[in-house]
């Protein structure tokens, strides 16, 4: 499961890849974050295969992070704050544009958008992706925090893996 976390991370990471390079950003930007909403919960998933030897059948991020032991929690939420401490500033710039808070807080982003894979993967049935918060960033980064969560835990399993950056 790790392994093809990993894959659908690089998958992740070439979409993300294309955006910065400004090449057909609406096309790759929907299939992007449905690869990181997956990787994410694939990640999530392993995470629970070792603290409880078996995962939850869902694609509930929320569900999937209050399911882990306290320990794994406190682990991910350490690297989640690590990364997004450098974007105060930022945040408050996009506060003062849409006139409302970024959510930085780990907890209060995965309630915002514990349904990502789901509602974004499901878009060609008509239905609305709006209910994502333009408060909250989107968590194209947390499926690399999970992974480094995990090869701390787990740094054998880097072996014969190429990292995606």
């Amino acid at each position: 499961m790790f392994n093809e976390g990993c894959a659908y991370l690089a998958a992740q990471h070439i979409l993300d890849r294309a955006m910065s390079d400004k090449i057909a950003t609406l096309e790759v930007a929907l299939p992007m974050f449905v690869m990181s909403a997956f990787a994410s919960e694939l990640f999530l998933k392993c995470m629970h295969i070792q603290a409880h030897g078996a995962f939850p059948k869902t694609h509930d991020l929320q569900r999937l992070v209050l399911g882990l032991p306290e320990d794994v929690r406190a682990d991910i939420e350490k690297h989640w704050n690590a990364h997004y401490k450098s974007f105060t500033q930022a945040a408050k710039v996009v506060s003062v544009r849409n006139n409302k808070d970024l959510i930085l807080d780990f907890n209060k982003a995965i309630a915002s958008q514990k349904d990502t894979f789901v509602r974004l993967r499901y878009t060609f049935s008509g239905k609305s992706i709006s209910s994502t918060s333009d408060d909250t960033p989107m968590l194209d980064k947390l499926p690399y925090l999970l992974r480094n969560v995990l090869i701390q835990r787990n740094p054998e399993w880097l072996r014969g893996f190429r990292r995606a950056k």
